[in-house]
């Protein structure tokens, strides 16, 4: 509904709602009922991205699987791929790995559709190769997780690195799942004088 056309107390009606469905997924006490607000606030849509973000930079660590699975049903929200990747220089490990495990979910399906250049996330591959050498075992292990997703081929040699040294059995396992399914993605063979093109 365009601005000028909204009922007087809507937007704080709809802020307040907001709010108490953040506050659901951080302390609801079933399972179904986060989940219902997980879903409550992706059908809001974009008006409710300020808060979700918020929450990914929360000390909360069970806000921050919620506020990203939100984030990433909101439909074109790419927009705020910026934003995530600026909280990948957070200085609490909780936020990183929350910024990148919403990288990945949110570009997936977009890369799926118009590739990692077009997608709007290619900018964001920098930040989650470098932060394969994160001290958190967590940051690492999202970072991993989410390159896979964007299918971010030029982080394969890092990926792969990450896979045969990273002292965290997890972290390892996680980059070895990525760069294998970057892997089977790639042409077998290529045509004489097709040049691969990298993210």
């Amino acid at each position: 509904m365009p601005e000028l056309l909204k009922k007087p107390g809507e937007s704080s009606q709809q802020e307040a709602q907001i709010r108490n469905l953040i506050n659901i997924i951080d302390k609801g006490p079933r399972p179904d009922d986060r989940w219902n607000a997980v879903d409550a606030l992706a059908k809001i849509g974009k008006p409710a991205i300020p808060a979700l973000m918020s929450a990914l930079t929360s000390s909360l660590t069970s806000l921050h699987v919620g506020a990203a699975e939100a984030i990433k049903r909101i439909q074109g929200s790419s927009y705020i791929s910026g934003a995530l990747t600026s909280l990948m220089k957070d200085a609490s490990p909780h936020t990183r790995a929350a910024a990148a495990l919403a990288l990945g979910q949110q570009g997936e399906p977009l890369v799926k559709r118009f590739g990692l250049p077009r997608s709007g996330f290619s900018d964001a591959v920098p930040a989650l190769t470098a932060a394969l050498k994160d001290k958190d075992d967590g940051v690492r292990m999202c970072a991993a997780e989410a390159l896979g997703k964007l299918q971010a081929r030029s982080a394969l040699p890092d990926l792969q690195k990450v896979a045969a040294q990273d002292k965290s059995d997890m972290v390892r396992d996680v980059a070895d799942e990525a760069s294998k399914k970057m892997q089977e993605g790639l042409p077998k063979t290529f045509p004489p004088g097709l040049r691969i093109r990298k993210a």
